[in-house]
């Protein structure tokens, strides 16, 4: 496995941390009474998903994968913005998710290295 690709991983199972902590901090202040079940089985459905396609793209190089895991995070950009500004209300939760999505933005700049891309089109034979 090539280090780009070693770096996207890392950064992404990072910023995953991360996630989990930003969530502890701000759960009880961002999801709305009666709703805890609900979004509780959400944020862990979404963590399995993105640990999923990162570990599908760096141990399986799928390419697949790697394109779904880019549409998640625009469309999570889109969902994310209007939500900083209540966690950057919550103290360090906003700092912390900030955080997060710099780390997301580097793993995806490792993803499309020349390196990296090189090496998910070379076609694996077992």
């Amino acid at each position: 496995m090539p280090k780009h690709i070693k770096y996207f991983e890392w950064t992404w199972l990072g910023s995953l941390a991360l996630g989990i902590i930003v969530s502890g901090l701000s759960y009880s202040a961002m999801v709305p009474a009666g709703m805890e079940f609900f979004v509780g089985f959400i944020q862990f459905f979404v963590f399995g998903v993105m640990l999923l396609l990162i570990l599908l793209i760096s141990r399986k190089r799928s390419k697949i994968a790697k394109w779904i895991l880019v549409v998640f995070f625009g469309l999570g950009i889109v969902f994310y913005i209007p939500q900083l500004a209540n966690l950057f209300n919550l103290g360090f939760a906003g700092v912390l998710s900030s955080l997060q999505l710099i780390a997301q933005c580097v793993g995806l700049y490792f993803l499309f290295t020349q390196e990296s891309r090189d090496w998910l089109r070379v076609v694996k034979t077992n």
